[in-house]
């Protein structure tokens, strides 16, 4: 059975062993990151605490996807025609509420005048 065993390879020994190794790839196909979809090698690297560069060598070695494909995609709930409906009536309610008070307070030559909230400031 020793044939079935590497021969000793030259250069430095590894530092990770096949224990990590096994629970980056572990990591990457059975868990996602924090607030995503899928890992990313500096996500992966900072909660393992391993290099980027570790990981991303683990990756190309094993070949796991960094995305799971089970997720489900992101389904609207509004058509076209509602989504654009509430971004009206949000700028109509905008408009109506902040641009008289805004008119108010500029002069005829659209500076600002002494009632102003600065200008109040600087007049006291």
């Amino acid at each position: 059975m020793e044939g079935l065993f590497d021969a000793p390879r030259s250069g430095a020994p590894r530092r990770i062993g096949d224990d990590r190794i096994e629970e980056i790839v572990k990591r990457t196909l059975e868990t996602t990151a924090r607030r995503s979809t899928h890992w990313s090698t500096r996500e992966m690297a900072k909660d393992v605490g391993v290099s980027q560069w570790t990981v991303s060598r683990i990756w190309r070695a094993f070949s796991p996807t960094a995305w799971r494909s089970d997720r489900r995609p992101f389904l609207w709930t509004k058509t076209g025609d509602q989504i654009l409906e509430s971004v009206r009536r949000f700028c109509e309610h905008i408009l109506a509420d902040h641009v008289p008070e805004m008119l108010s307070r500029t002069s005829d030559s659209g500076l600002p005048t002494a009632t102003h909230p600065r200008c109040q400031a600087q007049h006291s």
